[in-house]
């Protein structure tokens, strides 16, 4: 399967989008091919993977038909976080135990130091095993219970959206909900360290309605608040801790990085403001991308080093055609270490054509090195 970037113009109306694709595999993957057969150019995505390097996790590889006794004995060392049954999880489902995989994540929520954020990894899991009622639950408990923060509701409604492509029958009343929760967190005041999120849910808000009304649905929003801003290329990181700081820089095919301090590029990118407390979302997009490579990379700053979920997982999702009938989006997740600092590839996004030259730099400009 491949991903071809529509020309600009006129974009289709939108359609249900796909459930992220998540990558495991190691080194970078290239999504290739085509859905157009007639497309002369075809864009690729290329994502640094991650993939866990764990002890038991090797132990499951040493002989996989012993799986049970190895789990038994693995869990006896390292079963104290949920990060030990996500990964086994994982295992599972690269081997085709999907099933096996969504009860797996659910052993997360027994340990005693499970709690809101727990809740929200083992959301995030049922929902890549296609677990979405499951799924639905847990990420209506963590909204319940975390009020205060709108990054729970915002996850809750992304995953009712997702759920509402698969789901027919209940797609009206998902789609509904979700466009509610988000226009709720768009207009209602905000926490200062949460500058930001508004926008992103607005867009995302504004991206579900054309699926809504195509369903009979209706949701009331100040018609001031209703612009559909699809866009060729989008990248959005979250993370799963409190007291991290992430920035998400990309850098565009004229050397020029879209970055905190320089959130308006010469071509047209734009970046969402900077999350320093934790939590995300920050978001990059372009709506009319000129060809060449868009790399992502989020710089660590300070990875909350006393959760006990264990490590700080930062989780991208890499958007083509965001908000038009052939959205696509790759996703990858990225441990990051107690203490580790510096910038960690997410991955690019190649735009097909001849590259835009070089520019030199001007003022307020962050060009590369």
């Amino acid at each position: 399967e491949a991903f071809v970037m529509s020309a600009p113009g006129a974009p289709p109306a939108p359609a249900a989008p796909p459930a992220p694709r998540v990558s495991q595999a190691t080194g970078n993957i290239v999504v290739t091919g085509s859905t157009s057969r007639t497309a002369p150019a075809v864009p690729s995505v290329q994502i640094d993977a991650w993939q866990p390097d764990r002890p038991y996790l090797e132990l499951y590889d040493g002989k996989p038909a012993d799986f049970a006794e190895r789990f038994r004995e693995a869990e006896a060392r390292h079963g104290a976080l949920p990060i030990f049954y996500l990964d086994t999880a994982a295992w599972l489902a690269r081997r085709g135990r999907v099933a096996e995989a969504s009860e797996m994540v659910l052993s997360a929520l027994d340990l005693p130091t499970a709690d809101d954020t727990t809740l929200g990894m083992v959301a995030d899991r049922l929902e890549r095993y296609g677990d979405w009622d499951r799924a639905v639950e847990l990420r209506d408990r963590q909204a319940a219970l975390d009020p205060d923060r709108p990054q729970p509701r915002r996850l809750l409604a992304l995953t009712l959206a997702r759920r509402a492509a698969v789901r027919p029958a209940q797609a009206r009343a998902d789609l509904t909900r979700a466009i509610t929760l988000l226009y709720a967190i768009a207009t209602s005041p905000q926490a200062d360290q949460w500058d930001g999120i508004d926008l992103i849910a607005l867009n995302e808000a504004n991206a579900m309605l054309p699926r809504l009304r195509k369903l009979g649905g209706k949701v009331e929003m100040d018609p001031r608040l209703v612009m559909l801003l699809d866009v060729d290329v989008r990248v959005v990181i979250d993370w799963t801790t409190d007291a991290s700081d992430m920035d998400l820089w990309v850098d565009e095919p004229t050397r020029e990085r879209a970055i905190y301090n320089n959130n308006r590029t010469a071509i047209g990118g734009r970046l969402s403001r900077d999350m320093t407390r934790g939590y995300g979302p920050e978001e990059y997009m372009i709506r009319v991308a000129p060809p060449g490579t868009y790399t992502a990379q989020a710089n660590v700053f300070a990875p909350d080093r006393i959760d006990p979920n264990g490590a700080t997982i930062l989780t991208a999702h890499l958007f083509r055609n965001f908000g038009r009938a052939n959205e696509t989006v790759d996703s990858v997740d990225i441990e990051l270490k107690r203490d580790e600092k510096g910038a960690r590839m997410i991955g690019r996004v190649v735009v097909p054509g001849k590259p835009v030259s070089g520019k030199a730099p001007v003022k307020d400009m962050a060009p590369l090195p």
